[in-house]
């Protein structure tokens, strides 16, 4: 009797397992498929928000990159400022040596154009006053000379004037130049320190999106991992009600027999 009891105590205990684990139960009772399905949807949101997270860091170190960039470009865009400045200066200074030097070849020119006056007075008639007031033969004798060196001298000088005036003026368009093509590399420094700082804000709005959509799979995580748990919870108390069940159904009950020959 007691083997049969324990037979279909065990029995129960199976049936009352496997019930348990089945689809067989009610809608709202929870299912070993019930269970997979919330594991994987705990999984799934758990990827969803480590990505998410990923992704957000991903963005903050591109944007810390392309403020990087950005500044360094700005550092670059100022030393272009200075050195234009710079430029600027020298150019200045070329265009007052440029007027000096003018200056001076106009004020030579004058006077050269006197002495050619001078000399051609000196070829009329006035060389004879002239020689008629030396003191001593020297001065006969190298008058004429010194008017032709006075003349090559002068002449000498406004060649050299002239030639430090196409320097400066060609120094001058050199350092324009450079002041171009410095201003040129700027403007192009800073159109791209533009598109870095358009990096930036479009960076942060990416950041402020990814941020929400971490919180929302984080929370989404949390709640799956209530759901799953209250899920477990309950399909173990339906496993131990079956089981209670069983042991209820398992009770042994006193069968009538009759009496053999051996009890009388």
């Amino acid at each position: 009797m007691n083997k049969h009891r324990f037979l279909r105590a065990g029995a129960a205990f199976t049936a009352a397992v496997m019930l348990a684990g089945t689809l067989v139960f009610a809608q709202d009772e929870v299912t070993e498929e019930d269970i997979k399905d919330l594991q994987n949807k705990v999984e799934q949101a758990q990827d969803q928000a480590q990505q998410a997270a990923q992704d957000v860091q991903d963005d903050m170190d591109a944007k810390a990159q392309a403020q990087l960039q950005a500044q360094m470009l700005l550092n670059q865009i100022n030393s272009l400022s200075d050195a234009q400045a710079d430029i600027q200066d020298q150019i200045a200074q070329c265009e007052e040596q440029i007027t000096a030097t003018q200056q001076s070849y106009d004020q030579t020119m004058e006077e050269y154009k006197a002495q050619l006056q001078a000399m051609q007075k000196l070829g009329d008639s006035g060389g004879v006053s002239l020689l008629l007031q030396a003191s001593s033969l020297y001065q006969l004798l190298t008058f004429s000379s010194n008017l032709q060196q006075l003349s090559s001298y002068t002449d000498g000088l406004l060649t050299e004037l002239q030639t430090q005036k196409q320097a400066l003026e060609d120094l001058t368009s050199e350092l324009e130049g450079k002041r171009t093509t410095a201003a040129e590399n700027q403007q192009h420094l800073e159109e791209t320190r533009k598109e870095y700082q358009a990096q930036v804000q479009k960076l942060d709005s990416q950041i402020s999106a990814g941020t929400a959509e971490q919180i929302a799979y984080e929370a989404e995580y949390e709640m799956r991992k209530e759901e799953l748990q209250a899920a477990e919870a309950q399909l173990e108390q339906q496993i131990a009600d079956a089981l209670a069940k069983a042991e209820a159904q398992a009770t042994p009950c006193h069968l009538y027999t009759s009496p053999s020959q051996r009890d009388s």
